[in-house]
């Protein structure tokens, strides 16, 4: 992935597709409903993910969160996210995460969350 900043609004996604940034400003649609939810992370132009990419994703919104959903079984297994909790995260107005791909993680390779603002 390259030192890229891309920024992009969006509607629900099983495999939100990572391009070749690290950070990523996500902006959900005004009103959307349901609210903007991202199962996993599709690898860059549909190869492979890298062991040690990492990625920040920003809730660019100033009104409106969205959740990144934890170990979701909608998305394939190497595009998963697992986080610290083990439950989902919101990502409210302006929150951040920083994900880093661990392809030695338990049970296959998988994004996982290194850090959340507040």
């Amino acid at each position: 992935m390259g030192t890229l900043v891309t920024s992009v609004t969006e509607t629900n996604r099983i495999d939100f597709p990572l391009s070749s940034a690290t950070y990523v400003m996500l902006s959900p649609l005004p009103m959307q409903n349901p609210p903007l939810t991202v199962e996993g992370f599709g690898p860059v132009n549909g190869s492979s993910h890298e062991d040690g990419e990492v990625v920040y994703i920003t809730n660019q919104s100033v009104t409106y969160p969205f959740t990144l959903k934890n170990n979701s079984s909608l998305t394939s297994p190497q595009n998963r996210l697992a986080t610290i909790s083990g439950a989902d995260v919101i990502l409210n107005s302006r929150e951040t995460i920083m994900m880093v791909y661990d392809a030695n993680y338990s049970g296959g390779g998988r994004w996982r969350e290194l850090f959340k603002s507040q």
